[in-house]
């Protein structure tokens, strides 16, 4: 097996919020290549953070922050740019990938049980 190295630029340290994929309100996304290199940094230990713009069917923007600290992940689904107005927050310990025709989606777990939801998108 080849040694991967980590993708730097979604070095954990950065303190700015940089939109690093888009998901429309239909699910599709402009490009996935960020969300694939994260979840690579995370199989490969390596401390990250991704800031996910999406958009709900109305239009409104939400905010998805997944920060991954060497041994734990921490999801943040930001949603005070909507009428709901509220921020939720998981914490686990690894992920599992569902590749379902055209849809992929990332779930957050703790141990074997499920979390939550983290990100699904259309390719």
């Amino acid at each position: 097996m080849e040694n991967k190295k980590p993708n730097e630029y979604l070095n954990l340290d950065t303190n700015f919020m940089i939109i690093r994929a888009v998901i429309d309100s239909t699910g599709k996304i402009d490009d996935d290549r960020t969300i694939l290199d994260f979840f690579e940094n995370i199989d490969l230990k390596y401390p990250s953070k991704i800031v996910i713009e999406k958009y709900t069917i109305e239009g409104e923007p939400t905010f998805i922050i997944i920060e991954y600290n060497g041994k734990r992940i921490k999801y943040t689904n930001d949603s005070t740019k909507t009428i709901s107005k509220d921020i939720k927050t998981y914490k686990g310990n690894n992920y599992k990938v569902e590749n379902d025709r055209d849809r992929i989606t990332y779930n957050l777990y703790k141990g074997d049980k499920f979390i939550t939801k983290m990100i699904s998108y259309r390719k």
